[in-house]
């Protein structure tokens, strides 16, 4: 689910919820000589996995590494190979893992000998189970830039002076 429409925009209401993957720069074209090369190791089932951040502030995966990668991939209609970086509490997840196995134990107990389908069906249950406390990331952390809100604006400046002057545009704010 890669936000291209909007640039740099997350729209929560009609995505219906989060795991979109939001760029972190201008999404590069079609024909770019570096989307060409990613798409050949696309086919060929060769292509480096594209580098994902959780930001649970945003609700949503920003691409640290791999923009033309994702492309390439989506080009070809294959899923990119992923690695994606979020902040988990393991302990939590052992916790609600156990208790998760201990109810299937528990279950299989109950079905009857010989019902092969309840039996695959509670183990289907036990595995989404187990994918879902995997994904249950813990909030994001993040820290004040230091210098404030004077090197934010300088940084911003120094790096995207075109940025600036849409945002002076759009809002009246003048990094």
């Amino acid at each position: 689910m890669l936000l291209t429409e909007n640039p740099g925009e997350i729209d929560w209401f009609s995505r219906q919820g989060g795991w979109q993957v939001l760029p972190l720069r201008r999404l590069s074209g079609a024909t770019d000589a570096r989307v060409k090369a990613y798409r050949k190791q696309t086919r060929a089932g060769i292509l480096p996995p594209v580098l994902l951040w959780w930001i649970s502030g945003l609700d949503c995966y920003v691409i640290l590494d791999g923009h033309d990668r994702i492309l390439a991939a989506i080009a070809e209609e294959q899923e990119p190979p992923f690695i994606a970086l979020a902040s988990v509490d393991r302990h939590r997840q052992e916790a609600h893992s156990q208790v998760a196995v201990d109810r299937y134990r528990t279950e299989q107990q109950l079905i009857p000998p010989g019902n092969v389908e309840a039996l695959a069906m509670s183990s289907r249950c036990l595995a989404r189970t187990l994918i879902e406390i995997r994904t249950d990331y813990h909030p994001t952390r993040a820290w004040m830039l230091p210098g404030g809100r004077a090197a934010w604006d300088a940084a911003s400046r120094a790096i995207g002076p075109g940025w600036c002057e849409h945002l002076r545009h759009s809002t009246g704010y003048a990094p």
